[in-house]
């Protein structure tokens, strides 16, 4: 097993290949939870029966945890940014 770093890596520390890469990886990140979100929203308004019977809340809450998963998902691997890399092998 290789050693992983307990924290994330730093420009200071010479870790990062480049800041280019962080701010790509960042970038689709963002729009694939935003994406998430939205169709996170869409499956719960699709539950309810009648849009005047939907729970705003509920949607809300549905499409704010999607967009958490999301996130957490890409810090294992992001096909749209960096061929793929996950954040471990972007600080390599």
């Amino acid at each position: 097993m290789t050693a992983q770093h307990a924290n994330p890596p730093s420009d200071s520390d010479g870790i990062l290949d480049t800041p280019a890469e962080w701010i790509n990886w960042l970038r689709a990140a963002a729009i694939r939870a935003v994406k998430t979100a939205a169709q996170a929203a869409l499956g719960a308004l699709g539950a309810a029966t009648a849009i005047g019977e939907a729970d705003w809340r509920l949607v809300a809450g549905t499409a704010g945890l999607g967009a958490i998963a999301s996130l957490l998902t890409s810090l294992v691997g992001l096909p749209e940014a960096n061929d793929g890399k996950s954040i471990a092998a972007i600080g390599k």
